[in-house]
């Protein structure tokens, strides 16, 4: 399920809904409430491949060994 089919089965825009998701102030409570409500109900979890690609950060490091043999 993706954050514009939680949109869409709420009726309200998927900027709303990555508002609530991210719990910031610019959206309203019960909007809020709502969102995460039926991120519940639903199972919803965030992709974080899709969130990794639009932060431009994976949160990995790399390492690399030489070769001991």
């Amino acid at each position: 399920m993706t954050q514009k089919e939680i949109a869409e089965a709420l009726g309200i825009s998927q900027s709303a809904v990555s508002l609530a998701l991210a719990r910031s102030s610019s959206v309203g409570a019960a909007v809020r409430r709502k969102v995460l409500a039926f991120v519940r109900r639903s199972g919803y979890r965030p992709n974080l491949n899709a969130r990794a690609l639009q932060s431009k950060r994976t949160n990995l490091v790399g390492v690399i060994f030489p070769d001991f043999s």
